[in-house]
């Protein structure tokens, strides 16, 4: 029923088009309601990463582009690695610079974000 509960009992009612995503370290805190109800994965990032996620997006969006698949294949193995170390480790091809202050979400999810700009920005010419 997409109703969202906070924990001061407030409700909110989500919208069809609306989805959340919560990256959370461990199930601590977490209801058997809350287990039982939402979609919940553990991805274990030592094991899985994030190129599985990106090698799906490139076969479900591109199957029959493999000029421009390969492309976009090199370009993730080019950049990615370099810009997942500049988030977590603050470093650079020059260095290192202080790590950026912020909430770091999990490798997976940043390619599955990546996936929703590129869908955002190609699937209308595809």
């Amino acid at each position: 029923n997409k109703l969202l509960t906070l924990a001061n009992g407030e409700r909110i009612r989500l919208q069809d088009y609306c989805s959340l995503l919560f990256e959370v370290g461990d199930l601590k805190y977490a209801s058997p309601a809350t287990v039982s109800r939402c979609g919940m994965i553990y991805i274990d990032p030592e094991n899985l990463g994030p190129y599985p996620i990106w090698k799906r997006w490139l076969n479900m969006n591109l199957t029959d582009r493999s000029n421009e698949k390969n492309q976009l294949d090199l370009l993730y193995d080019r950049y990615t690695k370099n810009v997942l170390n500049f988030i977590y480790h603050g470093l650079t091809e020059t260095g290192q610079r202080p790590r950026m202050k912020m909430i770091v979400p999990f490798q997976v999810n940043i390619i599955v974000q990546l996936t929703k700009l590129l869908d955002s920005l190609f699937l209308p010419l595809i």
